[in-house]
């Protein structure tokens, strides 16, 4: 009897594999959220308030691309459908 071991890649796990082979944490939609969303924590308060009014333009600029990240995997989760329908909202 042979033992072979096969060195096959499996694409298995919607959503988190996606139709170009990458994991969704390399997707770059993903890694600008990701992204974003650190860089918008960091001129957070603790109560989530931006405290210094000359971060204001950064955070809106840095909520937009939340905004269009979340809107660009949404096709991702079509089971959360609404709920990311939501926050995408204006």
């Amino acid at each position: 009897m042979s033992l072979t071991t096969s060195s096959a890649t499996s694409i298995i796990g919607e959503p988190e594999v996606v139709e170009d082979g990458r994991s969704l944490d390399q997707q770059p939609a993903w890694l600008a959220l990701k992204t974003a969303a650190t860089s918008l924590h960091d001129l957070q308060a603790q109560d989530g308030s931006i405290p210094d009014g000359g971060d204001h333009e950064r955070a809106r600029a840095l909520v937009a691309t939340i905004t269009a990240a979340i809107g660009a995997l949404a096709p991702l989760f079509p089971h959360d459908e609404a709920y990311l329908a939501a926050s995408v909202v204006d």
